[in-house]
């Protein structure tokens, strides 16, 4: 039978942008961290890691904090260039900050 774990793959933090579609908006201070699930398959060969889906999740303290950014898609840019469409879930205005997640889009 196969069984599914969890597991940390990337840890960071920093200072990023922030941008909607192609427009900069800000820089912010982020957090994240990427766990990826593993499929775990045993067959007569032995057991096997399969990778299957990845989850990030994190924070971000904008300069400019606005409570009317929640839901909307946003683009973090960390230094290495990496791009992440995310969206904002929940605000906390006495620290600044708002929980992402990572966003679908086409």
């Amino acid at each position: 039978m196969d069984k599914k774990i969890t597991k940390l793959i990337e840890q960071e933090s920093g200072i990023g942008k922030l941008y909607e579609g192609e427009e900069f908006l800000d820089s912010v201070k982020y957090s994240f961290s990427i766990h990826q699930e593993f499929i775990i398959a045993e067959d007569s060969s032995g057991i096997t890691e399969i990778p299957s889906l990845k989850e990030l999740s994190g924070s971000i303290g904008p300069e400019n904090y606005k409570v009317d950014m929640l839901g909307k898609i946003y683009f973090l840019e960390i230094p290495d260039g990496r791009k992440f469409p995310i969206v904002l879930f929940s605000g906390n205005p006495v620290e600044g900050t708002y929980g992402f997640k990572r966003a679908a889009v086409s």
